[in-house]
């Protein structure tokens, strides 16, 4: 085969690959059931300042070992993916790659999922936080189709709790002010 086309059918692969994991992945994770509230915990003193901001750590660590096993039996399940392209790629002519009828390729895959905590607090705005928790899951993908056999590695990230935290910022003049 045309060197030019295997490169062109591998992005096309990997494309579509990528957009079909991540849909998966995004179904489980609507589908699993968790309490956003028991993530953080924060505290303000009598005065409005924040004081502490605590992460429920044991519950993170449930819900992302939650998402995972369940996006890895779901990738499991559809473990077969079809990705369409036109006859006149066989030819070996880049100018007869886009005629001809369609034909379906049927992609296998063998998947493994890796899970990471990502925790981000920055500011935002003026006396304001952000505060930002996710699932980064990295898939590992070893795919199987009658043209190509690679390894590929998908890393999508799942927001959890995005939550602006608001607080008194203390007052401070660098210099004296005198009329």
């Amino acid at each position: 085969m045309n060197i030019v086309i295997m490169q062109y059918l591998e992005i096309l692969e990997e494309r579509q690959l990528k957009q079909d994991v991540t849909q998966v992945l995004q179904e489980v994770i609507e589908h699993i059931d968790y309490d956003a509230n028991r993530f953080v915990k924060i505290e303000t003193g009598n005065d409005g300042y924040i004081t502490s901001v605590y992460y429920d750590s044991a519950y993170l660590q449930e819900v992302m070992h939650l998402i995972i096993v369940e996006a890895q039996n779901t990738l499991q399940e559809v473990s077969e993916f079809v990705y369409e392209m036109k006859l006149g790629m066989f030819t070996r002519n880049i100018y007869l790659a886009n005629t001809g009828p369609i034909v379906r390729l049927k992609l296998k895959t063998q998947p493994y999922l890796q899970g990471e905590l990502n925790i981000k607090m920055e500011p935002y705005g003026l006396n304001n936080t952000l505060l930002m928790i996710g699932v980064d899951v990295h898939v590992h993908v070893y795919t199987v189709s009658p043209i190509i056999h690679q390894t590929m590695m998908i890393t999508c990230n799942f927001p959890l709790v995005i939550q602006v935290i608001g607080a008194k910022a203390s007052i401070t003049y660098p210099y004296e002010i005198t009329d």
